[in-house]
């Protein structure tokens, strides 16, 4: 039995349910609220994209390599699997405690 359709229907609806969710939290607590509060913070936003990508990514750099050639992920995929890592990990203060899997 496949399970990729299965894989991909389950994530299209959590990816619906996130947007939902986030578009509900977006009313809930005003647009415009939400816009002028990004817009003042100015390039502080982009300094926090930077400092949270880079290293991110040098990382990803160094997870990818580790795999033979031949059998190495494309980086997108290591890059996506890096990131769902670091989201379980800051959900689950646990994992702080006990490093990375």
């Amino acid at each position: 039995m496949k399970r990729q359709p299965l894989v991909r229907l389950t994530l299209y609806l959590l990816a619906l349910g996130g947007a939902a969710l986030f578009t509900i939290l977006l009313l809930k607590e005003g647009v415009q609220d939400v816009a002028s509060a990004i817009t003042s913070a100015g390039w502080g936003v982009a300094a926090i994209l930077v400092f949270h990508f880079v290293p991110m990514g040098l990382d990803t750099t160094t997870w990818w390599l580790v795999f033979p050639r031949g059998e190495r992920p494309p980086f997108r995929t290591v890059y996506w699997m890096r990131w769902i890592g670091d989201s379980i990990s800051n959900l689950a203060a646990a994992a702080e405690l006990g490093g990375e899997i």
